[in-house]
């Protein structure tokens, strides 16, 4: 993590390509990276499967616009305590913690998807950091 030093803000997420929920948010992770990628922000995708060619071959099939990494026994997401995919984490410059939890609140629960977000709890993450301002809701339930 001390790459993350380097930039202004790092998100890591952490991802499962066999659930639908976080194969349905990797597009809009790619948008926010884009997005904020002119601010010096960083997107790290960390899947749960157990193959590095998997790893590579389903970040190709589902179009990830961010490095995924392997995290063969789970050492990133334990030292996180990921809970869930997907599951975002938000550090600044410090690497200080500033934000985790849900990507936004289109899933109000595994089951129930709004037609769109009403919250994007990520981005607007994001942004208060970039700005240099505190930001407004430091975690957000992530449900997959």
């Amino acid at each position: 993590m001390a790459e993350g030093k380097k930039h202004k803000a790092t998100v890591v997420v952490f991802l499962s390509f066999n659930c639908p929920i976080s194969n349905r948010y990797i597009p809009v992770l790619g948008d926010l990276a884009s997005k904020h990628a002119k601010n010096d922000v960083i997107f790290i995708g960390i899947p749960d499967q157990n193959d590095p060619a998997e790893v590579k071959k389903l970040a190709l099939e589902f179009k990830a616009s961010f490095p995924m990494h392997y995290d063969p026994e789970n050492k990133v997401a334990d030292a996180f305590l990921a809970k869930t995919s997907p599951e975002a984490f938000l550090l600044d410059s410090n690497l200080t913690l500033r934000y985790f939890g849900a990507i936004d609140d289109q899933y109000a629960d595994r089951t129930t998807r709004l037609p769109q977000a009403r919250t994007r709890h990520l981005d607007e993450a994001i942004q208060a950091v970039v700005d240099g301002k505190g930001v407004p809701v430091k975690h957000a339930a992530a449900n997959g």
